[in-house]
């Protein structure tokens, strides 16, 4: 509805994974089915949230989750599919940068900077974005 480049998305790859089919049975174990009981809506669970914002995707929120809850984990530290994801954000026309959304002490594993500015790069590289594109 807005064509402007003044205008873009940010995607949330951790948010992303929340909002997955499979956690739609997960009960009060889900961090989203706990946030919308209040509503009395159903989720709008859906698989296809990175390809439906694809063409206007400019940031990206990169970081890891079992699906539960936004543990902003260390991409590999989850069960998010990091390299289907980064295949996708490579063919994303308007992407301008990725954000590292990592906590590093969460979820009892202790991610030392070196670790992440590895993962980074690793990610970074499947976009063939260079490092300055990269914010750590």
């Amino acid at each position: 509805k807005f064509q402007t480049p003044y205008l873009g998305l940010c995607f949330d790859a951790g948010h992303a994974n929340l909002m997955a089919c499979a956690n739609a049975d997960k009960g009060e174990a889900s961090i989203v089915i706990r946030q919308w009981a209040p509503w009395g809506l159903p989720v709008p669970w859906d698989d296809e949230v990175l390809d439906k914002m694809l063409p206007q995707i400019v940031s990206c929120h990169l970081h890891d989750n079992m699906g539960l809850d936004d543990d902003n984990l260390l991409p590999g530290h989850g069960n998010i599919d990091r390299k289907t994801v980064m295949k996708k954000l490579a063919r994303a026309p308007r992407l301008q940068c990725l954000h590292n959304e990592v906590i590093a002490p969460r979820g009892g594993k202790h991610t030392t900077i070196a670790e992440m500015c590895r993962i980074f790069d690793e990610l970074a590289g499947m976009t063939e974005m260079t490092q300055k594109a990269v914010e750590f």
